[in-house]
This record gives structure tokens, sequence and C-alpha cells, in this order.
């Protein structure tokens, strides 16, 4: 927190945050080196409001214990609803379009197996959408986080007996396509 603010802090060591849907979380304030962080109750925040790494924040505080918080997404556009937050950033989790997740029986697994080049066993958790897409989660940013899948990467789905083959394209623009009857792009 600004030096300003904590030098002028009198309140106490648990605070609330309120987000931008109203909603409240309790957060502890921890001292540090004259510094003051949010700590017990930070995690839940960030993930309750799917914030992303370049997300901005703006914080009020009202005097009582009590931050409001906006939040600004890296286009610098204010994201006021959190279930728009959740499907906005939720495209960036692969989704699986619904012709392929039919086609391949996803509609009715509630996890798949993804094979990294490594041959390195993920087991995802997809969850079928109502607009009919099947959304992958758990597991699936474990995967990219160990493959350093990046964006601008290309992925691809070759859908194994039993699996699904991962094959990762590292360069933007390149003209190798992978062709067969189990390769979907």
């Amino acid at each position: 927190m600004p030096t300003a603010f904590v030098n002028d802090f009198n309140g106490p060591a648990l605070c609330k945050l309120r987000g931008p849907n109203g909603k409240c979380w309790d957060v502890k304030l921890e001292e540090k080196n004259n510094d003051l962080f949010f700590h017990k109750g930070w995690k839940k925040f960030v993930k309750d409001n799917y914030l992303e790494e370049g997300d901005f924040l703006v914080f009020n505080y009202d005097g009582n214990s009590l931050f409001s918080v906006t939040i600004y997404d890296k286009s610098a556009c204010e994201l006021m609803d959190m279930e728009e937050a959740k499907r906005k950033r939720s495209t960036d989790c692969f989704n699986i379009p619904i012709i392929i997740a039919r086609a391949k029986d996803l509609m009715s697994k509630r996890t798949i197996e993804l094979r990294d080049p490594s041959n390195r066993s993920w087991p995802v958790t997809v969850t079928p959408m109502e607009d009919g897409r099947t959304l992958m989660n758990k597991g699936w940013c474990d995967c990219c986080k160990a493959n350093q899948i990046k964006k601008g990467n290309t992925v691809v789905f070759e859908f194994v007996k039993g699996h699904v083959k991962l094959h990762i394209i590292r360069d933007e623009g390149c003209e190798v396509m992978l062709t067969g009857p189990n390769i979907v792009y």
C-alpha cells in the first residue's frame, strides 16, 4: 500500500474488500518492514474476482475498515460483472467447440486425459457450458505452465483412444500442419 496511506492508517488489522458486485471479503492487513500488505483472505478475493496479472485495481477507503475495489482489465476496461469476467477469462482456457465435444463424446465426461509431447499425463476437468461449448478447467492451466504454452503458440489436440495427445507448435506463423483422422484444429 502507498506509504502516505500507511502513515495515516489507524484502522484494525482486519478489513473488508467490497468487489464490483457488492460482495465483501474479510482480509487481514499485515505489516512488514514498515509496509502494509493484504494478507489472509487476499488469495480468495483474487480467485473469486478472476484477477489476472496485468489487471489494475483502484481501492477507495471509507475510513471504517472498508475498501471499495474497482477492477480494470489489461485493456483498461472496468470489470463490473464477475460473471462476465468469468466468461471472458474462461475463453483463455482453450474451450472445446460443440461440434468436437459431441463428435468425441465429451459432453458426458467429467474429465479427460491429456498427454503432452513428453507423454506426461494431465487429468483435466471438463464442464459442458449452456452455449454448447465444453470448458477445460482444473488441470489445463497446470499443463500449460509445465509445457510453457504461451499466447501465440498453436496447440493441436489429437484424439487417441483413451486420451488426447497434445502437439505444441511454438513458432508463430508456422507452416507445419498435422493431418489424420484424429487431429482436430
